[in-house]
Order: structure tokens, then sequence, then C-alpha cells
């Protein structure tokens, strides 16, 4: 079955590793899309859904998604960069847009497939260009049997309960300022104090034009509203091991 997906948001990142065909640091877009023809999750309970959220054992809820092979575009820069499409049914999509931890379960599903199907390693550190889709969606062509044949991953997908993540992950200490100081600021930096982690490993930077979200599993948790718009195609994170401080670089708009 030929179906033509429906935009629906976009997560930019990078590939962190040099594969034959993939260069290290090369930009990669996957435009998370929608069909009502793709096959639908399983009816499933809130407690079910949370679970998978949460990465638990024995999760019985799993989201159908369709992967397009990659093909090449240019970034904003006019450099080159790759994108998938990476297609699931409408309902999910919906959920996403009034459900945040749900919108990163998704976005972590399509990483991991991508990581599993092509054997990249893609940054946890995306953002969320505003856009619907980079570049034209492709059609999909999938199959609809008994037993849905759509390419499922059940993950170890990060904690991201809305209810442990406002009750129990304390907000980690940090910095921000303007580099040059004064009105002709072209980045904000801000510096997240991090004196119990080693690594980035379970860490997920989400970075938005007017606020920055930052969550490391069963640790740290911090959204943090930014004083002045940024350009969410530009920027960098650096973990120092020795300092523990996570350094957020930000281009102002």
């Amino acid at each position: 079955m030929e179906i033509e997906p429906e935009p629906g948001f976009v997560v930019k990142t990078h590939n962190k590793k040099a594969i034959e065909g993939f260069t290290e640091g090369l930009k990669v877009f996957i435009n998370i899309c929608h069909n009502g023809k793709v096959p639908p999750p399983p009816i499933a309970t809130d407690e079910e859904i949370r679970k998978a959220v949460e990465a638990e054992d024995n999760t019985v809820y799993k989201v159908p998604l369709s992967l397009s092979t990659p093909r090449t575009d240019l970034d904003k820069s006019g450099k080159t960069c790759i994108v998938f499409d990476a297609c699931v049914n409408t309902n999910p999509i919906i959920k996403a847009t009034k459900d945040y931890d749900f919108k990163l379960f998704l976005i972590e599903l399509a990483l991991e497939w991508v990581e599993e199907k092509y054997k990249l390693e893609l940054s946890r550190e995306f953002t969320l260009p505003k856009m619907r889709a980079k570049g034209k969606l492709v059609k999909h062509f999938i199959r609809r049997p008994e037993r849905p044949s759509i390419s499922e991953i059940d993950s170890s997908l990060p904690e991201t309960s809305k209810t442990k993540t406002k009750k129990t992950l304390p907000k980690p200490d940090y910095e921000i300022r303007k580099e040059p100081k004064g009105e002709n600021a072209t980045h904000i930096i801000i510096d997240i104090k991090l004196p119990d982690i080693d690594n980035m490993k379970d860490a997920i930077v989400d970075i938005e034009k007017d606020k920055v979200i930052f969550k490391i599993k069963e640790k740290y948790a911090l959204e943090l509203k930014l004083p002045i718009l940024i350009d969410t195609e530009e920027g960098s994170a650096e973990f120092n091991r020795e300092t523990r401080i996570l350094t957020i670089k930000l281009t102002i708009l």
C-alpha cells in the first residue's frame, strides 16, 4: 500500500561516529510524520502507555513506525545533511502535541530505529527546528497483514514520566550569561553543574526558540526559560568531565 505522509515535527541532531557513507558530525534531520493508514498502536491504558514511556520491562504498548531510506539535502548554511522520514499513525502525533514526555518517547523511538537500521550513532543533544518537515516528504510503501509488518522497536527509552520528573528529579544548579557582555551579545551560555555525573549517555538536551529542556535519566530535570529568542539550528553542548559542567552555547537571533 502506498501512503503519503503528513508533516508533524522535525528533529535535528548529528552523527557522532564516522561509518561508510556517513561522516562524523554530519547533520541529521528526522521528519516525524504521520498517516492514518499506518497501523495504530494497540489500545492501551494510561498505565500501559506510562510503562512504555518509562521503558519498563514487559511493556505491551508499541508504536508501529515506517522509516524511509536516507536522502541528502542542504542545511541553511548550504552544507550537506541527510534526512529520514519516520512515519507513524496520526493518533500518536496528536498525543505528542499534548504530552511532551510522549513526544520525547516518539523522538527516542525514531532515533533508535535509525541507529538500528543504518548503524549510525546519533547525538541525543537534539533540537526541534520550527518547521513541520525538512524538505519534501516521500511516499512510503507499507503492508497491512493480520500481523503488522511495520518495523517496531521495543527500546530502552529514557525515563520521562511527567509525575516522576516533576516530583522526584532535582533541578541542577546552573548559570546563564550573554557573550560578549552588553547590548551586542551574540550568544547565550548556560553552564549546568552536574557534580555526580560522569558522562552524558543518559542525557537529553532539547533546544527551543525560547527555552532549553535538559534531563538525565533518574537524576536531573531542568526546563529553563530563556530571556531572548535563539536560533534552534545553531548551538553546541560540551561536557567537561573534570569540572562536571555541561556548557550549552546558543546563538541569539
